[in-house]
């Protein structure tokens, strides 16, 4: 029979029971240990290895990123950005657009009606184009002919005045022609002169033909109507009679050259009409003209 063994007051337990009973009582006292010293390393461990928190005495120093670093596909190299002032009122900027580019000028051709000759210095040349009925006066200017005027004419009806060359022989202020007078002609070939719109013949001095123009002669400059002269308005003629003296070329030909300006308009009544038919040129630099206070001083 098995003895049992057991302390007064005390239960009596098999010896099998009791090692088990101690077995318990180690593996509590082992999970207590591990509770109290081995798991809070654990989880001190486990946390620090996520980021949570720093290692228990460890130091945390903030210093700058090496150059290595930035080369980490993790990390963000920062570089440091200056701020700039903005100005104040600052316009909005305006596209500014691109100059064309300017196009290289190239010589201007000569004109076929213009002189090709060599002019000799201070040279002028008068050019009557009956197909334009235009006179254009010529002058040399640096070794080369420079057209400088250009004046409506009235050559003669039925090609009355002969082509070719002349040169200004004789000037006039006051001149008979056929069946009229005439103001500041210039005689370039026997008969036939540069001069005015013919005034009436019976004025014989040139006082008694200031405002004795023929009126439908004024209208018909620009055509050929004259009995083979070179008509002009009385500012024309004037021009021509002042800077053309004697020895001045002039060319005749049938050619049409540069159309010449529009002439000052006649003005119906008096003062303008002196009688029926008559009247002042409004070209005439007379001071007694009242086409000066319309018109002006023709140039």
């Amino acid at each position: 029979m098995n003895k049992s063994y057991h302390t007064p007051g005390v239960i009596a337990m098999h010896p099998p029971a009791c090692l088990c009973i101690k077995k318990i009582c180690c593996t509590i006292h082992d999970m207590k240990y591990f509770l109290q010293k081995i798991f809070p390393v654990l989880l001190v461990l486990l946390l620090a290895a996520a980021g949570c928190m720093p290692l228990q005495n460890e130091k945390t120093v903030y210093s700058a990123p090496s150059p290595k670093v930035a080369d980490s596909p993790l990390l963000v190299q920062v570089t440091e950005v200056t701020a700039v002032p903005v100005p104040g009122n600052t316009s909005v900027p305006v596209n500014t657009p691109t100059p064309a580019e300017t196009a290289v000028p190239t010589d201007t051709p000569v004109p076929g009606w213009f002189p090709e000759d060599i002019p000799q210095t201070g040279e002028m040349r008068l050019v009557v184009y009956i197909g334009s009925q235009s006179v254009c006066a010529y002058e040399e200017q640096n070794g080369s002919w420079q057209l400088v005027r250009i004046m409506a004419c009235s050559t003669g009806r039925e090609d009355g005045t002969p082509a070719g060359s002349f040169r200004i022989s004789d000037t006039y202020v006051y001149h008979s022609l056929y069946g009229a007078k005439g103001q500041y002609c210039s005689r370039f070939r026997g008969h036939y002169l540069f001069h005015s719109v013919p005034i009436d013949e019976n004025a014989r001095k040139i006082t008694q033909g200031r405002g004795r123009m023929k009126l439908e002669e004024y209208e018909k400059l620009g055509t050929a109507a004259s009995d083979g002269c070179v008509r002009l308005c009385c500012g024309d003629a004037k021009w021509i009679f002042d800077h053309c003296g004697k020895g001045t070329a002039v060319i005749v030909n049938r050619e049409t050259g540069p159309e010449p300006p529009a002439l000052p308009a006649l003005i119906p009544g008096a003062p303008y009409e002196t009688e029926p038919g008559y009247g002042w040129d409004p070209t005439d630099p007379d001071p007694e003209n009242p086409y000066l206070e319309v018109y002006g001083a023709y140039e």
